[in-house]
């Protein structure tokens, strides 16, 4: 799970079942307007990361061997690499 703190929501994968058909959720904290955000081609969707400055959501995919983005409303979603890891870590540059 990965906490937005500029919108106070909570973003969150679900595998589904089986693992073939994973969606990353935003919603609340309360729980309400729970709405997935990226629900097509996913299989094991995991390492939430959030880009403040940019605004982006990023994830991996265990499956798919993937990293990939997308705005925080789930809209421009695209592949940044190629990748068997579960974890992401986003850099900005600054100390």
């Amino acid at each position: 799970m990965m906490y937005g703190f500029h919108r106070r929501s909570l973003y969150y994968t679900d595998w589904g079942r089986f693992g073939t058909s994973g969606r990353i959720f935003r919603t609340t904290m309360a729980g309400s307007l729970k709405k997935a955000i990226v629900d097509k081609d996913l299989s094991q969707p995991s390492g939430l990361a959030i880009d403040y400055e940019d605004r982006m959501l990023y994830w991996t995919d265990a499956v798919r061997e993937k990293i990939e983005r997308a705005t925080l409303n789930g809209s421009n979603r695209e592949v940044r690499g190629i990748s068997t890891e579960l974890e992401v870590e986003i850099n900005s540059g600054q100390s």
